[in-house]
């Protein structure tokens, strides 16, 4: 788990991009436990985030995130590099939810959602992204209400939805809202590209490492080639595990040792009366045999 020093908003009183609102004084906040979140509101693929050091600053509510890393081992990188930048309230529970227009903010055509908690506060890239807000919860999951309907709709009537909202106006907010749809629903496209290159930048560099301890004679090619698999996308745990390891000088070959050139130009009887041949015998076997043959008119035994 790894906590990043750096605070999300989670949520507002403001007006969202469906027409409604969250009251901030209204989250219970004791409900919302534990207090997990996904990656772009995808359960699939495991909690990506815990959240905690919560508070409240006017009518925002900001917490410190900490990350599931050993599921999401970029995820830290992503947040501190900016891809991912924003938190999306997810699965909400309504518990009072009003139309009083005394309640309502200008421009606000849905409810005033009075009290309320979250299932899940995900990480995502764009804010109050599709499908994240668009839905109201009762405490037993029954949908309230289903908010997201009206921008999924091709041929929603934007009068129902905004009725003061201008003739000449009608076609700009189309475009917008048109834009910002496909924008949300290309996000998972485009993380999973965002993934696959993180992943396969990860590789190259734990390759990269693995090949210059080989190199230092730190470890051995086979066991390169184990860390590879065993260590896919744990670059930090990899560094530290090599870092243990200390680096080995090559050993050069020795050269065989050869008997003085002076012995070379002594007979068989003159290196015996010396005491030589042992010498020679360790130092050059090959010229021992020589000397041996052209005194004895034979070759040596081996033992």
């Amino acid at each position: 788990m790894k906590r990043i020093n750096r605070e999300f908003c989670l949520t507002d009183s403001s007006v969202n991009c469906y027409g409604y609102r969250l009251l901030t004084d209204g989250l219970v906040l004791d409900s919302y436990r534990p207090p997990i979140g996904f990656l772009m509101h995808d359960r699939d693929k495991g909690v990506a985030v815990q959240w905690t050091d919560f508070r409240r600053e006017g009518d925002a509510l900001f917490a410190i995130p900490i990350v599931n890393d050993s599921v999401f081992p970029d995820l830290a990188q992503q947040i501190e590099e900016g891809f991912i930048n924003a938190a999306s309230v997810g699965h909400i529970v309504a518990l009072e939810i009003s139309d009083d227009p005394a309640d309502k903010l200008p421009g606000q055509e849905g409810p005033t959602v009075k009290r309320w908690f979250p299932r899940e506060v995900s990480l995502v890239d764009i804010p109050g992204n599709y499908n994240a807000l668009g839905r109201l919860y009762d405490e037993n999951d029954n949908v309230l209400h289903d908010l997201a309907a009206h921008l999924n709709n091709k041929n929603m009537n934007l009068k129902e939805i905004f009725p003061d909202l201008q003739s000449e106006e009608e076609t700009e907010v189309v475009k917008y809202l048109t834009a910002l749809r496909n924008k949300a629903l290309s996000a998972d496209s485009l993380q999973k590209e965002l993934d696959d290159l993180r992943a396969e930048n990860a590789r190259a560099d734990v390759r990269a490492m693995l090949d210059k301890a080989v190199a230092e004679h730190r470890i051995t090619q086979d066991t390169a080639e184990c860390l590879a698999t065993d260590y896919a996308g744990k670059m930090e745990a990899l560094q530290n595990l090599l870092s243990k390891i200390p680096a080995k000088k090559s050993v050069p070959t020795p050269e065989p040792r050869k008997a003085d050139d002076a012995l070379a130009s002594l007979t068989w009887d003159e290196l015996d009366k010396k005491g030589l041949l042992p010498r020679l015998k360790a130092e050059n076997p090959d010229l021992f045999a020589q000397k041996f043959s052209e005194h004895f008119c034979n070759t040596p035994k081996t033992e």
